[in-house]
């Protein structure tokens, strides 16, 4: 058997029960590879369109917006994927403070 020695930083999320609601989703794909991810979202009546762009199919870079209230920020993570769908794990600022953030997306 062969061992693969691995590193990475760790972290923790408190869990609780506020969790948002997708309300469309879609990945765009060029020769195969997922080049864009567009979200909207609902959490707490806040609306949330979130576009996301990558170069390499795996780390996506961009912006989020709400309209009510007006507020914007900047998104980034990394998309993986299974035979069941993709999860999406990343950092999502607001108000200049970085949070953690992921969806766990399926497909259709």
């Amino acid at each position: 058997m062969e061992a693969i020695k691995l590193t990475g930083p760790v972290s923790w999320q408190e869990v609780d029960d506020e969790r948002g609601e997708i309300i469309d989703a879609l990945i765009r794909l060029n020769d195969g590879n997922p080049e864009e991810l567009v979200v909207d979202t609902e959490l707490d009546n806040y609306r949330y369109h979130i576009k996301l762009r990558s170069s390499d199919g795996l780390h996506f870079y961009g912006t989020w917006t709400c309209q009510s209230p007006s507020s914007n920020g900047e998104a980034s993570g990394r998309l993986y994927r299974s035979r069941d769908g993709y999860f999406f794990f990343g950092q999502w600022t607001e108000e200049h403070i970085k949070n953690y953030w992921w969806m766990d997306l399926d497909i259709e």
